[in-house]
Order: C-alpha cells, then structure tokens, then sequence
C-alpha cells in the first residue's frame, strides 16, 4: 500500500529517510521507488511534480537564509 503524503511531508519523509542532501529530481525518484504517492492535480506530469518539490525546496531554502 502507498503512503499517501502531502508534498512537505513527502519532501521530509525523503530526505530523512535518506540522512543525505537530494535534489528534487532525486527526491522524486526516490518517492516513487519507496511507494510514497504524491498527491497532484490530476494529469499533472513529472516535470511538473519535480518543479514543485524544487519549489518547496527553494521556499524552505529562502526562509532558513
């Protein structure tokens, strides 16, 4: 069964699971092997699955700066 997460906790969940920094295209790679189903608008595509984890990663980046 899938763990259905929202995209910080998708994002969290990865990155700790990893103990190592990531890229979004990583990140993504990584969700989806582990069966962490990110929830999207319907038919949103990859590239645009990736650009929001780099979002959230630049938002994160930015408030910690």
């Amino acid at each position: 069964m899938e763990e259905k997460l929202t995209g910080k906790e998708l994002i969290i969940k990865v990155l700790e699971d990893s103990d190592e920094p990531m890229s979004c295209t990583e990140i993504f790679d990584t969700s989806k092997k582990s069966g962490y189903l990110k929830l999207y608008a319907k038919g949103t595509d990859n590239d645009q699955k990736k650009a929001q984890i780099s979002s959230l990663l630049s938002t994160w980046s930015e408030s910690s700066d």
